[in-house]
C-alpha cells in the first residue's frame, strides 16, 4: 500500500506541476508542441533529457490523445526507471526529490513540513499544493525549467545526429548530472552539452568483451560435392585474450570449387588467432588484408579478406586477377567486368586452398538464424571488437529503436582521374580507387563500424558490420592492433 500511494502521489503532483508549468510559461498545452511536453515530462519524472526513440514514441502517443498529458503520465509513473527512483521514498524525500529535479533546490524546511502534513491529513489537495509551489517560484525556478528544456532538446538532437550511446544507467546518470548543473542564469547550454559529449567516459563503449561467446565450439560435417571436410572451430577466452583454433572449413553450403573462374580447391588450413578482450577504439585506422593479415574471422573460423590481388595498369589493356602489379585494384564484388568465381556466400578459394569471405557470409548468417528482426554477431575483428551482419538499430545508442539495414558510407568518386582505365570499358565501381569515404552518407565510419548498443553489449561498444553496400566487409580496424607481414599468400 505504501509504494502504491507514493507512486500515485508522485504521478499526480508531477502531472499538476507540468500542467501549471505550461500555463505559467505563457503557453497553453495546445501551443506547446508534443515534443516540448514530453521533454518536460522526462525532466520532471527522470531528471534527464529524453532519448530519441522515447521522444518520438511518446510524442506520437500524446498526439493520438489530442495533447492530453495526463493520458501518458500513467505509463511514465509505472516505468521501471520511475519505480527505481521513487518507489521507496518517504513523502518528505519525494517532495524534496521533485524540487531538486525541477528547480535544483530543496524546499524550505517549514514549507516541506507544512505540505507533507497537509497532504497526509487530507487538509490540502495536490492541485493546491502544486499551485502554491509554482506561485512561490515563478521567476528563477521557471527560468531553470525553461533552460533545462532547451538543453534537453539540444541534447536529444545531438544524440540523434551522432553515434553517441545514450543508453544504460551510466549514460542516464551522467545526463541527469549535466541537466542538474543548469541554472536560471545559464545562457550557453549548447556548450555545456557539447562539453558533456566531449568528456563523457568512453570506457563503457570500449569495455570488455569477456564473457561473450567465450565457449563457441562447432563441428559440422560436410557432404557437399565441393566439400567433404568437417568444419571445426573453437573460440575460448583467457583472462586477457580471445583465442581461435580452427581448420578454416566453412560450416554451410558452398559453391562449386574449382570452377571456371576460380581454379582452386577448398582444403583444411591451420587457423589460429589471439585477440584482446579489452579492445580500445583509437583515433586512427589500420588497413589490414592480404599480406598485412586478416581483418578478422567469422565464428566458423573462415577469414575475412575483402580485397583482392587483381589489378589493371593505367591503360586497362593489362589486367590480372592475381599478382597485384597494376595501379588499379579490382574489386571482387559489385562489378561485372571481372569474375572471381565467388559463390552465394560472397566467398571463393585462394591458391593455397583457403576459403575466405569478400562480403556478406550468407550461409553462415542463415545458420545463425539471422534475419531482419535481430542483430546477428558473426565474428571478431583483429582488434577484438565484434562484427555484426546487415542489421542494426536505426538509432545507434537506442536498443528500443527499430532495426534497419545498415549502410556503408562510401560513394563513387565524381572526379575521375585521367590515368584511370576507360570508364566505358570498366564502369565506376570496378576498382577500389573508384570509391571514397563520405562521412554521413551512410551509417558507418571508414572501417564500416560505429559505436552503439547491441544485444550482447547493451551499454554500447564500437562494432563492425557486414553490409550489402561497399565496402561489404571492413578493410581496416579502428582499435589498437599489431600488424605483420607473415600471413598466407594474398587472396585471389
Amino acid at each position: 500500500m505504501r509504494q502504491t500511494f507514493l507512486q500515485y502521489f508522485a504521478k499526480q503532483i508531477l502531472c499538476t506541476l507540468l500542467g501549471f508549468l505550461l500555463i505559467i510559461s505563457g503557453l497553453s498545452a495546445q501551443a506547446q508542441t508534443a515534443e516540448d511536453q514530453v521533454q518536460r515530462s522526462y525532466i520532471a519524472f527522470y531528471g534527464r533529457p529524453a532519448d530519441a526513440a522515447g521522444l518520438v514514441f511518446w510524442s506520437d502517443q500524446l498526439d493520438s490523445v489530442n495533447g492530453d498529458l495526463a493520458e501518458i503520465l500513467d505509463d511514465f509513473s509505472n516505468s521501471q526507471e520511475f519505480l527505481d527512483r521513487y518507489g521507496s521514498l518517504s513523502d518528505e524525500d519525494l517532495i524534496s526529490s521533485l524540487y531538486q529535479q525541477l528547480f535544483n533546490r530543496d524546499p524550505d524546511a517549514e514549507g516541506l513540513s507544512f505540505y507533507a502534513g497537509e497532504l497526509q491529513s487530507g487538509a490540502r489537495t495536490l492541485d493546491s499544493i502544486a499551485l502554491d509551489v509554482l506561485n512561490g517560484a515563478l521567476n528563477s525556478d521557471l527560468a531553470i525549467i525553461d533552460n533545462k528544456q532547451a538543453a534537453a532538446v539540444y541534447f536529444t538532437e545531438e544524440v540523434t545526429a551522432s553515434s553517441f550511446v545514450y543508453s544504460g544507467d551510466t549514460a542516464a546518470e551522467e545526463a541527469k548530472a549535466m541537466l542538474s548543473s543548469i541554472g536560471a542564469d545559464t545562457t550557453d547550454f549548447s556548450s555545456l552539452v557539447d562539453t558533456f559529449f566531449a568528456t563523457y567516459d568512453t570506457a563503457e563503449t570500449n569495455g570488455s568483451t569477456n564473457g561473450v561467446l567465450c565457449d563457441y565450439n562447432d563441428s559440422t560435417f560436410n557432404t557437399q560435392d565441393s566439400l567433404t571436410y568437417t568444419s571445426e572451430s573453437e573460440w575460448t577466452c583467457t583472462e586477457t585474450t580471445r583465442e581461435l583454433v580452427a581448420n578454416g572449413i566453412p560450416d554451410h553450403d558452398v559453391g562449386t570449387f574449382p570452377n571456371q573462374n576460380n581454379p582452386n580447391t577448398i582444403t583444411e588450413q591451420s587457423v589460429s588467432a589471439s585477440y584482446t578482450l579489452e579492445p580500445t577504439e583509437t583515433t586512427s585506422t589500420t588497413v589490414l588484408g592480404g599480406p598485412s593479415g586478416e581483418t578478422g574471422f567469422v565464428l566458423n573460423g573462415v577469414k575475412i579478406d575483402a580485397g583482392t590481388a587483381g589489378s589493371c595498369d593505367d591503360s586497362g589493356d593489362s589486367c590480372s586477377l592475381i599478382g597485384n602489379s597494376g595501379s588499379w585494384s579490382i574489386e571482387a564484388l559489385g562489378q561485372s567486368s571481372f569474375n572471381f568465381g565467388t559463390d552465394d556466400n560472397n566467398a571463393h578459394v585462394q591458391p593455397g586452398g583457403s576459403y575466405h569471405y569478400h562480403g556478406m557470409p550468407e550461409g553462415f548468417i542463415t545458420k545463425q538464424g539471422g534475419n531482419s528482426s535481430t542483430m546477428t554477431l558473426i565474428g571478431w575483428a583483429a582488434d577484438g571488437f565484434p562484427i555484426y551482419a546487415r542489421y542494426g538499430y536505426s538509432i545507434a545508442g537506442d536498443a528500443s529503436s527499430e532495426l534497419k539495414s545498415i549502410t556503408g558510407s562510401y560513394q563513387l568518386i565524381s572526379d575521375v582521374s585521367d590515368s584511370r582505365p576507360s570508364a566505358t570499358t570498366y564502369p565506376l565501381g570496378t576498382f577500389s580507387q573508384d570509391w571514397e569515404y563520405v562521412e554521413g552518407s551512410g551509417d558507418l565510419d571508414e572501417c564500416n563500424g560505429r559505436v552503439g548498443v547491441t544485444p550482447e553489449f547493451p551499454g554500447g561498444i564500437y562494432h563492425y558490420y557486414a553490409t550489402d553496400s561497399y565496402p561489404y566487409l571492413q578493410r581496416c580496424v579502428r582499435g589498437a592492433v599489431e600488424t605483420n607481414g607473415t600471413m598466407p599468400p594474398p587472396p585471389q
